[in-house]
């Protein structure tokens, strides 16, 4: 085992830190599952398989990580990982990826008789056609630009899709389209109505974003056969939000949202 600490710096509190982790019961302590290369932590030495022990000085666990990881503001901050040599191992010889980084853009939009300042998601793919991954430079051309397209013509434009839902969602809950200030009964049911009809349309728009990453991986899953590669879903995670108290007389937490990002590439172990 070894333990070593990573840094970056936070320009401002709302910069994203660029990397998913993982918490179950069995394993409490964050597990980094992915690192995005142009993020903050992107060349920092931060890898997959790595395990968090300390933020900034405090112990992370499952029930107060996204606590921490929320209240950091700008500023530098700081990551003792531990990581272990099977991990390490499994890092540089078989993970790979291509995949696309989800960010978000303000954009001004006219709503009536006024203009108000949306969320609007947008993507960039972070390998070029030219650059494969290595575990992927032995498939022929055409297999390549088919997983490519897959990723960039198929996953890309669904999760886009559903992140810009989610973000109507948000503005559309916390009043800013209805212009929603009271709290009596009639203007509360009305609010409850519009977050059901709402929810249920991201949930619709995100099972078919997911059945589409799905079916696109079988796909690419049946190139990759012949390769003895095998590819699985790489997630990026949406903030989650507060509502606006005003609303319900009660502060209420909306979860953010897992999309799929990408593929991951797994060489088969030779024996």
């Amino acid at each position: 085992m070894t333990i070593l600490e990573v840094t970056a710096t936070k320009i401002s509190a709302s910069d994203k830190l660029g990397f998913n982790y993982t918490c179950t019961d069995e394993q409490p302590r964050p597990v980094i599952t992915n690192v995005n290369s142009f993020g903050l932590f992107g060349h920092s030495g931060l890898e997959v398989g790595h395990t968090i022990l300390l933020i900034n000085g405090e112990i992370p666990t499952k029930s107060n990580v996204r606590d921490i990881l929320k209240s950091l503001g700008s500023g530098d901050v700081s990551l003792v990982v531990e990581r272990s040599s099977s991990s390490s191992s499994l890092q540089s010889d078989h993970d790979e990826s291509c995949y696309f980084v989800l960010s978000s853009i303000p954009e001004k939009r006219r709503m009536g008789d006024k203009h108000i300042m949306c969320t609007i998601a947008k993507a960039k793919m972070t390998n070029s056609i030219s650059t494969r991954p290595q575990v992927l430079k032995q498939i022929k051309q055409s297999d390549w630009l088919e997983i490519y397209y897959t990723i960039a013509a198929k996953i890309q434009p669904e999760a886009i899709k559903c992140a810009n839902v989610y973000y109507d969602m948000k503005m559309r809950i916390n009043g800013e389209f209805i212009g929603y200030l009271g709290h009596d009964d009639e203007q509360r049911n009305g609010h409850e109505t519009l977050q059901r009809n709402e929810t249920v349309k991201l949930n619709i728009t995100l099972h078919n974003c997911l059945l589409v990453a799905q079916c696109e991986l079988s796909k690419v899953n049946s190139i990759l056969a012949k390769y003895n590669i095998t590819a699985t879903l790489m997630y990026e995670s949406l903030e989650g939000y507060t509502v606006d108290w005003r609303h319900y007389g009660k502060e209420l937490m909306i979860d953010g949202l897992n999309l799929p990002t990408g593929v991951q590439f797994y060489a088969a172990a030779v024996r």
